[in-house]
């Protein structure tokens, strides 16, 4: 017979379990990813999981997540805005050129 159970005092609980704060974790990782990456999908769906993690109540880094997750999707949009605005300058300047030798 095993002695070290008799000094163990059972644990009995009301059946509620913790909640995890994978949601809140997922919209962190996502968030620092989107700025990493330029915005995207990965600030949509980091900004999804931040508002569900909010909701549902869970503890945890969903405030960080959702700040992360829309810098990275304003990050996103300003560099798209600075791309298109290089590639239409080049272009103007291109067929600025190309009608002073016609």
């Amino acid at each position: 017979m095993d002695n070290n159970n008799l000094n163990e005092t059972p644990v009995y609980t009301d059946g509620a379990v913790e909640e995890s704060k994978g949601l809140a974790i997922a919209s962190l990782i996502l968030g620092i990813v989107s700025i990493l990456c330029g915005g995207g999908i990965f600030g949509i769906v980091g900004l999804i999981l931040a508002i569900v993690a909010k909701k549902k109540g869970q503890a945890g880094p969903h405030t960080v997540g959702l700040i992360l997750s829309i810098v990275g999707l304003v990050l996103g949009l300003i560099a798209t805005i600075v791309v298109f605005s290089i590639y239409g300058l080049a272009i103007i300047s291109y067929l600025g050129n190309a009608m002073i030798i016609l």
